[in-house]
């Protein structure tokens, strides 16, 4: 985790730690509806913006720092049913 120190006048303040910039989800994943739905979907680990949840994110991610977009396809919030038709 980062840490900063805010340089005021003549007087460099207390290390700080920064805050987290996202959080990490666990999420069922499948390329197609078919398959998320019918019990071939898969566990996938993601990240959204500090915050955020899977019903009011707006991308999801594959990293913790928001810089690549998760792959491409069909996710679920049901993660303890991925592989259950």
């Amino acid at each position: 985790m980062a840490t900063y120190r805010q340089q005021t006048g003549a007087t460099l303040g207390t290390s700080q730690t920064c805050a987290t910039c996202s959080t990490q989800l666990t999420l069922c994943y499948a390329s197609t509806t078919s398959a998320l739905c019918c019990g071939t979907s898969t566990t996938a680990q993601v990240f959204v913006a500090s915050g955020a949840t899977f019903a009011t994110a707006t991308n999801l991610y594959s990293n913790a720092a928001l810089t690549i977009l998760a792959t491409a396809g069909f996710y679920s919030s049901n993660a303890g049913t991925c592989g259950t038709p």
